[in-house]
């Protein structure tokens, strides 16, 4: 597939490729299963309501299953794969009886009547069972990927399962698979995605590992400095996956048409988007946000200017901004599974997020329908209500930095811009990582010092087995005092026992974990000494000076050490260095 993947051995990197594709492929079939039944079943009831009560009820399933994954996760005695097989499997049951009522039984009953509301409200919540356990197995499948692999894996998914959805709504193909066809579709490209999530969480270490639980055995990522999920989940990053979910929930509605990917311009784009993902390995998910806000805006405030000149470019373009908000807000999800100790129960809260968004852009369509006189003019007010909602949605972010979402990138080096007026500075517990990641203040906690030395042993071991041979030209930095931790104070030296003799220079403390962690995530000589740099805390401009490169060559080189070593900030390189000098 392209990914860049770990330094470990050839094994581990086959490993993970069958993680990578197992885990985009179970997303393009999840998504693509459920938005095939979901247009083909609402489609045979003939609500115009359906779409509003669709979403009501899978917000209701999301909710259920939040609570049984917190229970799970908690208790920690558990097989993830126990509770997400058992789980879909009654999903899918559930599924196949709600089909079978909407397709069999409804259509016999009188429309309208109350037997006929009511067994299509119970239907649609048992249609909707199967996407809660099976998407957030599928985020905590994503969350065990490499993390130079989790952004493009992300985007190929999601664009995957639109393509698909988009092939099979069009005209020739779904009259070609008729309802009954198109349902089956649907159910069989779910049992897929399970098995498939089934099969990546199969080398996981599942009940075994006396140091962790199961639970978190099986969902640990060697390298990963985890924290509480409260530390994880900023004001900022709901901020943002809500509102990227919106546009899913607002342009899918059910009220005024608006869903657009039948169109074969759309699936020609969606390919295209496709193959420029799997092309792009700079691509980074605030490329993909940035890109999400341009066709939107292109497709809502520019449709007067050029329906007149490219009839349909507008519904083209608003249902590429929705194909994007929605790896955007995959991503988000991912990536706070991915940084929280309590991965299970953090992979559900943010899809019930999530799903709480796509709820939300459906009754602003509903309110608009409720207010206006005809459906034009209830899709016109609603997207001056959206725009106007995104509007301040950049002021809010704009106007507070420190609201903004982590994007699962290879980090954000802005902070080595703020506070930099000396070389000697310490790192404030006070200092953003300027990516929203939560850093460790006086009063605040960073991750619990058995999760911190849990990864740390695994990133031990895995310097170990790499050996001592790797990156021999590695430069080891010189001694000082000045180095400090990440609560702002002297970084304690090694015993006198092992200090350097009278007379030779004193040993650093920060030279042998740095050595371990480019050994371990295959640093070069260049990236050795930046993280060495970084480690004691310079800044900028004295990293400029010693290494004597410009300053965008340094930002490439943190660039690459925040993606090998799947961290957002200098804080958290400060914290790993730290532990490995704890041990």
């Amino acid at each position: 597939m392209g990914f860049s993947g770990d330094n470990g051995s050839a094994p581990a990197h086959a490993a993970g490729a069958r993680t990578a594709f197992a885990a985009v492929l179970g997303l393009s079939c999840m998504f693509g299963g459920i938005w095939l039944s979901d247009g083909q079943l609402l489609g045979t009831n003939g609500s115009e309501a359906g779409t509003l009560a669709m979403r009501v009820c899978t917000c209701v399933v999301y909710f259920a299953f939040f609570l049984i994954a917190r229970r799970f996760s908690r208790r920690g005695n558990g097989d993830v794969r126990w509770l997400f097989g058992v789980a879909a499997t009654a999903g899918m049951a559930l599924f196949t009886v709600g089909a079978l009522c909407i397709l069999l039984v409804m259509p016999g009953l009188e429309r309208g009547g109350a037997t006929w509301m009511a067994l299509g409200v119970l239907s649609l919540f048992m249609v909707k069972t199967i996407g809660a356990p099976v998407s957030v197995g599928l985020v905590c499948l994503f969350a065990r990927l490499d993390g130079a692999m989790v952004v493009r894996a992300c985007t190929l998914g999601m664009l995957g399962a639109f393509a698909l959805y988009s092939l099979a709504s069009q005209h020739q193909v779904s009259a070609a698979l008729g309802a009954y066809g198109t349902v089956g579709a649907a159910g069989a490209l779910l049992c897929i995605s399970l098995l498939l999530a089934m099969l990546g969480f199969g080398g996981a270490p599942l009940g075994r590992g006396p140091e962790k639980p199961p639970v978190l055995a099986a969902l640990s990522v060697p390298g990963v400095v985890k924290r509480p999920m409260a530390k994880v989940v900023t004001p900022g990053f709901v901020i943002i996956l809500v509102f990227s979910a919106m546009m899913l929930g607002f342009l899918r509605n059910g009220f005024t048409g608006g869903d657009f990917h039948g169109d074969p311009v759309s699936f020609a784009a969606l390919i295209l988007l496709l193959v420029a993902a799997f092309a792009w390995r700079g691509l980074r998910i605030e490329h993909v946000f940035y890109g999400a806000l341009l066709c939107t805006a292109v497709g809502i405030l520019l449709a007067p200017s050029i329906a007149w000149a490219l009839p349909g470019l507008e519904q083209v373009m608003c249902g590429l901004g929705t194909s994007l908000f929605e790896v955007v807000s995959w991503a988000l999800v991912v990536w706070a599974a991915r940084n929280s100790i309590e991965t299970l129960e953090a992979a559900a809260t943010m899809r019930l997020a999530a799903t709480a968004g796509h709820l939300l852009g459906t009754l602003v369509v509903a309110a608009g329908v409720v207010l206006a006189a005809a459906p034009a003019e209830a899709l016109f007010a609603s997207e001056q209500l959206m725009v106007f909602v995104y509007m301040v949605l950049l002021v809010v972010l704009l106007k507070f930095p420190g609201l903004q979402a982590p994007f699962a990138g290879a980090g954000d080096v802005s902070e080595y811009s703020i506070g930099t007026a000396g070389a000697g500075d310490v790192v404030r517990p006070e200092q953003d990582a300027g990516d929203g990641s939560p850093v460790a203040g006086a009063g605040g906690g960073t991750a619990s010092v058995g999760a911190v030395a849990g990864s740390q042993a695994a990133l031990q071991a895995g310097g170990r087995a790499d050996g001592a041979g790797d990156d021999r030209g590695c430069a080891h930095e010189a001694a000082g005092r000045g180095a400090t931790s990440s609560a702002g104070v002297p970084v304690p030296f090694l015993p006198d026992s092992a200090s350097s003799q009278p007379g030779q220079a004193p040993i650093d403390p920060v030279s042998a974990p740095c050595d371990t962690i480019a050994r371990t995530y295959r640093l070069t000589a260049r990236e050795r000494e930046v993280l060495g740099l970084i480690a004691h805390g310079r800044n900028m401009p004295f990293m400029e000076q010693e290494l004597v490169i410009s300053r965008n060559t340094l930002k490439m080189h943190i660039r690459h050490i925040y993606t090998k070593l799947d961290v957002h900030s200098k804080q958290e390189i400060i914290d790993m260095v730290e532990a490995l000098i704890a041990r």
